[in-house]
């Protein structure tokens, strides 16, 4: 089986290399190699703007990753120089760090502030994909999003601000968990989208009806929770694609934290201190119902 663009090279590579950066070089050239096919030559003959399309197509967002990525290319490149294949290691001369800095700032925003979060919904077409947006940034998720496909407009209470929010087995049952204050921003939200019966398409030229109690409708009301997931997942995928917002479902309930944390004047020294002894950290992880402290505080100072 072909695992790599032009094989016999990358093994040879991989080999000489096994000890120190062999296992992350079998890891990018498998990602390489439907670019490589693209472009139609090896990763060494890359110009410098082919590599940071790979690199910013792959999402390397973090410094670190980015950087490994980055010296293991250079150093295929000089392999390929000393077997005389090209004379110029392309990302030499561009300069290393120069190279990650290019690379980072042409990524699209990967958090939402509160503006960024209104620019976001303005250009989202179908209300049911702005409360699946505006949930996740309020807190609401669950496991396989169960929160988010769980409500209905009679959990929010306008008065106190408050959402009930719920798991959903595989019968569509419902079962309470907990409830968060919210914003009157995502109540709006949510009378609009539970009005909606015609979904329409992102690029907005296909409609189709859909159906259910909940706020969250489908065309096929008997999908079961794992299908209601995956399609959430992918109409939310669509939108973020389609407005250049490199950042997953995960990224926008992780922007949520981050924009409450830096309301409060929080610097990223005193993170730690806050999430794990500050009562508001509490309350932050209590609203986004996040109980393993090191992890959060991890993915929070990766976003901040």
């Amino acid at each position: 089986m072909i695992k790599f663009y032009n094989q016999e090279l990358k093994e040879e590579f991989i080999l000489l290399n096994a000890e120190s950066y062999g296992k992350i070089s079998k890891v990018l050239f498998k990602q390489t190699k439907k670019f490589e096919e693209k472009f139609e030559k090896d990763l060494y003959e890359f110009n410098i703007e082919e590599i940071k399309e790979f690199l910013i197509r792959k999402n390397y967002r973090r410094r670190n990753t980015l950087s490994n990525v980055i010296y293991t290319i250079s150093k295929y490149i000089d392999f390929n120089i000393q077997k005389n294949n090209i004379k110029l290691n392309v990302i030499e001369i561009n300069g290393p760090n120069e190279t990650i800095e290019e690379t980072l700032s042409q990524m699209k925003i990967v958090v939402l502030d509160n503006q960024e979060l209104k620019k976001l919904l303005s250009k989202t077409v179908n209300y049911q994909d702005k409360f699946v947006i505006n949930a996740l940034f309020e807190g609401v998720e669950g496991e396989m999003l169960e929160e988010i496909i769980a409500s209905r407009i009679e959990d929010f209470d306008e008065e106190n601000k408050t959402l009930k929010l719920y798991s959903i087995d595989e019968e569509g049952e419902r079962h309470y968990k907990r409830e968060i204050k919210i914003s009157d921003e995502f109540i709006n939200i949510a009378k609009e989208a539970n009005k909606e019966t015609i979904f329409t398409s992102i690029t907005g030229d296909k409609r189709r009806e859909v159906f259910g109690d909940n706020i969250i409708k489908y065309s096929n009301n008997e999908n079961r929770i794992k299908q209601k997931y995956w399609t959430i997942i992918q109409r939310i995928s669509k939108v973020l694609k389609m407005n250049e917002y490199n950042m997953t479902l995960k990224d926008i309930m992780y922007s949520g934290m981050v924009s409450r944390i830096k309301d409060m004047g929080i610097k990223e020294s005193q993170l730690k201190y806050f999430i794990n002894h500050d009562p508001r950290g509490e309350e932050i992880l209590k609203q986004y119902n996040k109980g393993q402290i090191s992890s959060t505080l991890r993915a929070i100072k990766e976003r901040y």
